[in-house]
């Protein structure tokens, strides 16, 4: 049994699923297995694999083509079947790892065999720019959904039983771009460890899988998200009404800095607006929006 199972769901990602794998085989903590399943792509993705897997023979890697496009919950819980490591690192196809990330994290799990999912940091990059993105320890589930997701599926490991026992990925076309999401918060209410590693492991693209022209999506299916789960808290009318505002108001806040942050200004003050609509803004949410007006990516 493998310590690991990588998991790298593939759609229409030619031009970069080599530098994933190789940011995998590159890993300097070799007990590990990739499961790399093709999500129907219609690009040259499959051949990419296929000629990245003669080049790299002694790599350990399981590669499944579906015929058509399952959609990316659908497509991990398809790899998490075949997984036989005793836990799952998950990896984007546009997304690379840091040669010592698996070391790093085995090292925790060392420490706290406990916990049951580790995230860490990662430095986005994009066409221009490069920086890291901190990250913070979440306390709760409440706190997740008031707070901010601050984990990114390319930089966590969960363990491979938790990760059955909650069924995987939703696949629910409401929560299209939002399943990771749903599942944090279902791990957290089941009761289950978290830990935040404060080191950077991974290269996160910013603009994967086309998050600039979806955003309108993605902000509304995790708003749907959002909804679900308040819905299941006890609690009384006007105390779950005050934590959906509060929720809905994260999000669109996100959606705010991400639109700025990408030049998209109008888009920002469309966010921003929505966001002040929902909860009183604070003194730096004011600030942000007042240099979106200047057209200012901050």
């Amino acid at each position: 049994m493998p310590k690991f199972s990588v998991i790298i769901p593939v759609y229409n990602m030619a031009g970069y699923i080599a530098k994933a794998l190789s940011s995998v085989a590159n890993q300097t903590f070799t007990d590990y297995e990739i499961i790399a399943v093709n999500d129907g792509s219609t690009d040259k993705s499959a051949k990419r694999i296929e000629s990245w897997v003669k080049k790299n023979p002694k790599v350990p890697i399981t590669v499944i083509n579906l015929e058509e496009n399952t959609g990316l919950g659908a497509t991990r819980n398809r790899a998490m079947e075949e997984a036989k490591g005793e836990y799952v690192a998950f990896l984007d196809a546009d997304d690379m790892w840091q040669p010592g990330k698996l070391q790093r994290i085995n090292e925790e799990i060392e420490k706290a065999p406990d916990v049951d999912l580790f995230y860490h940091a990662v430095r986005v990059f994009s066409k221009n720019k490069e920086r890291d993105r901190s990250i913070r320890e979440i306390e709760s589930y409440r706190d997740l959904l008031l707070n901010g997701n601050p984990i990114i599926p390319s930089a966590t490991v969960i363990k491979t039983r938790v990760l059955k026992d909650l069924n995987g990925f939703s696949i629910r076309k409401l929560f299209h771009g939002a399943e990771d999401f749903d599942l944090w918060l279902r791990f957290l209410k089941a009761g289950h460890k978290m830990k935040a590693v404060d080191e950077v492991l991974a290269r996160y693209r910013a603009e994967g899988q086309g998050m600039t022209a979806k955003i309108d999506e993605h902000i509304k299916n995790n708003i749907q998200v959002v909804e679900h789960h308040i819905y299941g808290i006890e609690g009384t009318g006007e105390e779950l009404q005050l934590l959906m505002d509060k929720a809905i108001a994260r999000k669109y806040y996100e959606a705010a800095r991400f639109s700025q942050k990408h030049g998209m200004h109008k888009k920002a003050r469309k966010y921003y607006r929505k966001s002040f609509t929902c909860e009183k803004p604070t003194v730096k949410s004011k600030v942000l929006r007042f240099l979106n007006k200047l057209f200012l990516r901050v």
